[in-house]
């Protein structure tokens, strides 16, 4: 460790720059300001009478170009957003069909189980012969209505 320390302390000890450094950066400055004026005094071209990609537009006051291959890339994503709405939509409605055929197996077999119940209840009767209430080996008492009258709304138990 004491090692690591040392190399960095040497790495970053404070060093004289070498001669005439100040100059070569004071040099590139002013190089750099001239090229800018010279392309700030290049005039500017006629606009096409077409919409190019490939030239620079203007864009919140600031110059963009745009590339065929940008143009690409924000088409992909805007095709696959749209991809993906359609195909969540096609899910939401194969399962609110898959539900409703569901709804429709449990209305049918609730109604064949009632048509069923109320055969069983009418030759129960037949047995007993006096048509009146009779008692369930559990004790509860059954009446004459019939345990499903094969509407549409059924009342479910909640879970």
């Amino acid at each position: 460790m004491k090692q690591l320390d040392d190399e960095l302390r040497n790495a970053l000890k404070r060093r004289e720059p070498p001669p005439g450094f100040a100059q070569r950066v004071m040099a590139r400055v002013e190089q750099l300001a001239e090229e800018r004026e010279r392309t700030a005094a290049k005039p500017e071209r006629a606009p096409s009478s077409g919409w190019n990609l490939w030239s620079p537009w203007s864009w919140f006051g600031r110059k963009v170009s745009v590339s065929f291959g940008a143009v690409a890339a924000m088409a992909a994503v805007v095709l696959l957003a749209v991809g993906i709405a359609f195909w969540q939509q096609h899910r939401i409605e194969q399962e609110r069909r898959e539900g409703e055929a569901a709804r429709a197996q449990l209305i049918e077999a609730l109604r064949v189980t009632s048509a069923k119940l109320n055969h069983v209840r009418t030759k129960v009767r037949s047995v007993t012969g006096d048509g009146s209430l009779i008692r369930t080996p559990g004790g509860h008492r059954t009446s004459s209505e019939p345990f499903f009258d094969g509407g549409d709304e059924v009342a479910l138990p909640a879970a």
